[in-house]
Order: structure tokens, then sequence, then C-alpha cells
């Protein structure tokens, strides 16, 4: 597949959402209810999903903006370090002496599948509100779910607000309206999230759990567009049709396999794919090709220890799109 060139040369992407220190730690397993597992060592890294897709959106060159809360203390002075490092801007960022940091603890096994625990901290106090003029400069506004619900309503009527168009990761989904979903284009959710936005929604009733065609279906009578993130087996992705009586395409990109000897840590790939997806996006790239790029972005993540320390630049994506064994997108039969 040859990308088709983004016509915006020059985007904006305002991010809005968690900031955390991560604690990384290996683990041969997890230990089960009641025991203790000792570890021998801990890294820490920059992390929440918010922060992790501000550093795909910057590595696939696009001036990606962070709007969040750390607290006062050394892991906000650690975690805006890291931003800066990754080319984010920081200058969006509010403090306050209320609560600490946000902090996750982070425990992969040895397929490189996470055990993770979160602390949301800082971002509690987060209020989309105070990023109004960030949001009406920007060409996409993201948002996640790991800002509290009141919050994550706001982004949207925010954006909505100031025309700008909001990309929604709906995960953890802590909470969907149709207000909130109608301003999302796409919409990305994961297949567990996909069900509990139906059943927020109201809309469950008669469609099958692994029903993922007819829940793309009926979450597209709400939203432009949807991507359903499945893991290992890529993702389904669908865009509202032109004539209103016709039914939409589904399509599913399958994901690039990656060797097992070469697999360490998928604890970023969706952050990876999210925040790839938004820049290409923002650059006017169709979404079928925003999909392909980011299919890479999530494949190359999964390759190193921590959220962020694999991330590739748009270069390199490309060149993983190029490769005689890139899975080419097709329609989606269900």
């Amino acid at each position: 597949m040859q990308p088709i060139t983004p016509p915006n040369a020059d985007p904006t992407v305002v991010v809005c959402g968690s900031i955390h220190l991560d604690t990384l730690v290996s683990v041969d397993s997890v230990p089960p209810e009641g025991g203790t597992l000792i570890v021998d060592d801990g890294v820490n890294s920059l992390g929440g999903k918010g922060a992790n897709q501000a550093v795909a959106i910057a590595y696939d060159g696009v001036r990606a903006v962070m709007a969040g809360t750390v607290g006062e203390d050394r892991a906000a002075d650690f975690v805006i370090e890291e931003l800066n490092a990754h080319g984010v801007e920081v200058h969006s960022i509010n403090t306050s002496w209320d609560l600490p940091t946000g902090s996750a603890f982070v425990a992969t096994n040895k397929q490189g599948r996470p055990v993770i625990f979160v602390q949301r901290g800082a971002d509690a106090l987060t209020d989309p509100t105070d990023f109004t003029d960030e949001f009406a400069a920007a060409d996409i506004v993201l948002a996640q779910g790991e800002l509290l619900p009141e919050a994550t309503e706001a982004i949207a009527s925010v954006a909505s607000m100031h025309n700008v168009r909001l990309v929604l990761n709906l995960n953890p989904v802590t909470v969907a309206t149709p207000a909130l979903i109608d301003n999302a284009n796409p919409l990305i959710v994961n297949m567990k999230g996909a069900w509990e936005t139906l059943r927020r929604l109201d809309i469950s009733e008669g469609i099958l759990a692994t029903d993922y065609k007819a829940q793309i279906e009926a979450l597209l009578q709400y939203c432009p567009s949807v991507v359903m993130l499945r893991g290992e087996g890529g993702c389904l992705w669908a865009e509202e049709p032109k004539d209103l009586g016709q039914a939409p395409t589904i399509y599913q990109q399958p994901a690039l396999v990656v060797p097992p000897e070469k697999l360490v840590d998928a604890t970023g790939s969706g952050d990876a794919f999210v925040g790839t997806l938004t820049a290409e996006l923002a650059k006017g790239s169709p979404l079928a090709d925003a999909i392909s790029l980011a299919t890479a972005a999530g494949a190359a993540a999964v390759q190193a220890v921590g959220a962020c320390a694999a991330f590739a630049p748009r270069e390199k994506l490309l060149e993983i799109t190029q490769r005689e064994d890139f899975p080419a997108a097709r329609v989606y039969e269900g």
C-alpha cells in the first residue's frame, strides 16, 4: 500500500488526558489472590494514556500539546522532563498541591502481557475548561477515559463549542452518553469497550456480545466513524455511509505478527496505535491510511519495556507498511 501524502503539513493535536509516573516490573506470572511476589528490579517510566498518546503523536511529526494536571512533587518533574524529551509541549500542564502526580504499577509477564494498577492522583483535578484557548487553536483534540467522567464529557463539549474534531479513545469506559459519542470522530474502543458503550447507551438489546459487525453498525448511528481494537486480531473500522439508506462497509485490518522472541511488553501498543492514528488524521490522511500506519506503530511498540520506549518515527512506520508481510485490509463479513 502506498500511503496518500497528507495535505495538512503543520497540524496541532491537543491531548487532554492522564499523566502518570509508571513503575515497571517483569514477572514470571501474577501471584494468586493473597499471594506475594518479590521483584528485584523496577524501572520508572512516563505513563498515562494521555501522555503516551501525546508522545506517539510527536513521534509522527505532529505538534503535540499536553493538557493535564500533575502534583507539586518529584514525579511531576520526571514526567514533564520526559514529555519534553519526547517532543511534547508541556506549557499547558497545570500543577496542584492538593493531590500527587498520578501513578501506575505495571507488572508484565514473560508473554509481554501487563497487569496495571492506576492511582489517578492529580488527574482527578483536570478541568478541560482551563484549556479552552488550546482547544480552539487545535486541528484535533484527543481524549481517553482515564480522567473523571465529567471531565471526559467536558472535553467533548469544549471541542464541539469551537468546532474542533474530537478523537475519543474511550478506554476505560467510565461514561457513554449520546452527547459524548456524537462528537467522536472516530470513536475508538476495544471489544469489551464497544459492548459496554452500547450497554450504557441502552442500545445493546438484541445484539450479541460477539457480534462485532452489529455493534459497529449500532455505534455508527451516533458517530461518524468507529475503530474497534482487537489486540492480536488487529482492528475493525467503518465510517458512516454517504448515502444514509446504505449499510456501512466494515473493514478489518489484521495485526502485523510479531515473533514471540521479539514480543517484550504490550503496555504501550494501544497508545501507539491511537496516537499515530490521530496524528495522521490531523494531517488530513484518510482513515484507511491512518489505520495502516497506526497498525505498524502498535507492532513496533511491543518490542521494548515501557509504553514509549519502542515508539517509532513515521519513516520507520512507513517502512513497516511496505514490508511483504504487512497484512492488507479487507472487508469484514463477520
